[in-house]
């Protein structure tokens, strides 16, 4: 099984000192392996960039996409895929001093 993932997402799709890929993304692909074909080690790891991630599910050059990518409206009907469902929720933020007293980014200056 071809599986895409990241290119080097610590964590989640990367190769350890010994080359071997490690990771959250990592283990669904064993797990899909184990699962469809039942051995965990027979998976291809297929690292791509975010640009690339879509095109290589729709040409073929991977079965399956175990990747951070933003499941939406645009995406879900217009790529012809099925998102699985969500197995991360992540948000982002920024951190300011509180000496600042900010309530709000609209409030930053410079």
């Amino acid at each position: 099984m071809n599986c895409g993932v990241h290119q080097g997402l610590v964590g989640f799709a990367y190769t350890d000192n010994r080359g071997q890929w490690r990771g959250f993304d990592v283990d669904f692909c064993r797990a899909t392996a184990a699962a469809v074909l039942g051995d965990a080690n027979a998976v291809r790891f297929v690292p791509l960039s975010a640009a690339d991630r879509f095109a290589a599910l729709n040409d073929g050059r991977i079965d399956v996409l175990w990747r951070n990518s933003s499941w939406t409206m645009t995406r879900d009907a217009g790529e012809g895929f099925v998102f699985a469902g969500v197995n991360y929720y992540d948000g982002q933020g920024f951190l300011v001093r509180r000496s600042l007293k900010l309530n709000s980014a609209t409030e930053l200056t410079g």
